[in-house]
């Protein structure tokens, strides 16, 4: 199973809310490997499969550490979803010493990328030698405290509540409305 790691840059709202986006859609790479490196990209909706599955687990970590988890998918604490630039996350740092450590990371521009954890599935080849991803597991998403993103097209900027409080409305619509299918199939 080939898993891979891909890094971007991610942006803090207000108060412990940050936002990011791990995935960034139709950008052109270059992966450095041990044995020589390739060019590829990540397709529009590679990862609706996975994002679509209420039993994949993405959690939110520091530097891809599974002891270092900020938050999880399926408890509610990560939201991830698919929009025409990638994959957008929002989570709320935890009041922990490890919340606190990337927020003030955050603050103060040291903590400024963010990455992905992923099992390849689909792809093909053009006949430039760039490999496009078409399909995917995600599996975690990170804020990285040393290294360079992957992909540098996002931009780190400071955001409003205006996008997480739609996300998180629509977020709450879609579960009133599974909740009601499920009243009304009994």
């Amino acid at each position: 199973m080939n898993q891979h790691q891909r890094r971007t840059e991610f942006e803090l709202s207000d108060n412990r809310r940050i936002t990011f986006y791990p995935v960034v859609w139709n950008q052109e790479t270059t992966i450095f490997q041990r044995n020589g490196s390739y060019r590829e990209m990540l397709l529009p909706g590679m990862f609706a499969a996975s994002l679509a599955d209420p039993r994949n687990e993405v959690v939110a970590t520091v530097d891809h550490d599974p002891e270092k988890v900020l938050a999880k998918r399926t408890s509610g604490e990560l939201l991830l979803t698919n929009d025409p630039h990638g994959v957008f996350a929002s989570l709320w740092l935890p009041e922990t010493p490890l919340g606190d450590a990337v927020l003030s990371g955050v603050k103060e521009g040291t903590i400024w990328g963010c990455s992905c954890g992923w099992e390849g599935g689909e792809n093909s080849t053009t006949d430039s030698g760039v490999v496009q991803w078409r399909s995917g597991r995600l599996f975690d998403v990170c804020v990285v405290m040393t290294g360079q993103p992957a992909y540098a097209g996002t931009e780190v900027n400071l955001r409003t509540h205006t996008r997480v409080d739609a996300l998180l409305a629509r977020l709450r619509l879609v579960k009133f409305n599974i909740s009601r299918l499920h009243t009304f199939n009994r």
